[in-house]
């Protein structure tokens, strides 16, 4: 889910009162969907794009939020040893992230810690 709008491309609106989604602070609607591209830093400091479709518009967020679910379905998962998103078949990095009190925040160039 992303809340800026001018990091999407192919986005599709919502005309309808399809797309309801659920978060923190209830059942909204989503704005539309499309492609984000955003710049992932690894733990190494290097940088990586990443591409992410199907990603909901909802421009009540405050912040971009990855779903756990779809970063598992999509082949990869969350190392909390190492504070990475890693490729589950063979390791690779993703992108790194770091922990606060309430969330895991993932580094890209986009949003500067």
């Amino acid at each position: 889910m992303c809340h800026d709008r001018k990091l999407f491309e192919n986005y599709i609106p919502n005309e309808s009162s399809e797309r309801l989604i659920e978060t923190a602070g209830g059942m909204t609607r989503a704005e539309g969907v499309g492609v984000v591209r955003l710049t992932f830093i690894m733990s190494t400091g290097m940088e990586r794009e990443v591409r992410l479709e199907k990603v909901y518009h909802l421009p009540e967020l405050s912040v971009n939020l990855l779903s756990a679910n779809r970063i598992g379905q999509k082949g990869f998962y969350i190392d909390g040893l190492t504070h990475t998103l890693r490729n589950r078949l063979n390791g690779e990095e993703l992108g790194a992230f770091v922990e606060t009190s309430s969330h895991m925040r993932i580094l890209t160039a986009e949003v500067p810690v």
